[in-house]
């Protein structure tokens, strides 16, 4: 998995993170903006990447990873949480549906064993 792709806050892109290959390993830079005063962490899929620190007006982060923690098509958020986003795994069918299209909004994409869905919070 090498290239460039956005970084979305919400659903709006806030930059980009590019990824290099480096044997077993993928090397990570991300430039991204975000609103001041809250803790954002780079998330690819389901795994923490780390936290971009203020650089100018950008915030900035490189770091490695093991190249089996990212997903091919895994997608790159911020989010001001310390987890990863939780909640029932819904996969997304072939055609391009969603059982429970009134919940999309609630939802963060996610892959599952190579399978993009839709991680639903658990309602109470």
């Amino acid at each position: 998995m090498e290239g460039k792709y956005d970084v979305l806050l919400g659903d709006t892109v806030a930059g980009s993170v590019e990824l290099r290959r480096e044997g077993l390993y993928i090397r990570v830079f991300c430039r991204c903006r975000a609103p001041e005063g809250k803790i954002w962490r780079l998330f690819g899929g389901n795994q923490r990447l780390g936290v971009p620190m203020p650089r100018g007006d950008m915030l900035e982060l490189e770091t490695k990873v093991a190249a089996k923690r990212l997903e091919p098509g895994c997608g790159f958020y911020l989010r001001d949480g310390p987890c990863p986003p939780q909640g029932r795994f819904v996969p997304i069918e072939e055609n391009g549906g969603f059982p429970e299209p009134e919940r999309l909004r609630e939802g963060v994409f996610a892959i599952r064993e190579g399978i993009p869905g839709v991680l639903l919070p658990e309602h109470s």
